[in-house]
């Protein structure tokens, strides 16, 4: 993270393994987050809808970093195959 933004304050980091999340919006999270998704798998991208919950837009996760404010915006993962993980840096 010191290298893509140095800037960017956390308090946690979260390691997923071939994990799917539902449509769901982050409880304890404050403001926004990043993830980076690494792996071999194809598809696991992650849907971000706007605050009332519609129009979700697809954001590539594979190799690159997505930030987003889990808080406000429901979001889940795209079905996957193969060996997906996942780095959340995010503040509580």
């Amino acid at each position: 993270m010191k290298d893509h933004d140095p800037l960017f304050k956390f308090t946690s980091i979260q390691f997923n393994k071939d994990v799917r999340t539902a449509k769901h919006v982050d409880g304890y999270n404050i403001g926004e987050s990043y993830m980076l998704g690494l792996g071999d798998y194809t598809g696991g991208d992650i849907l971000i809808y706007n605050s009332e919950g519609k129009c979700p837009k697809k954001h590539k996760t594979k190799k690159k970093w997505i930030k987003f404010n889990g808080s406000i915006y429901p979001h889940e993962t795209c079905p996957f195959r193969g060996e997906r993980y996942t780095i959340v840096y995010y503040h509580i």
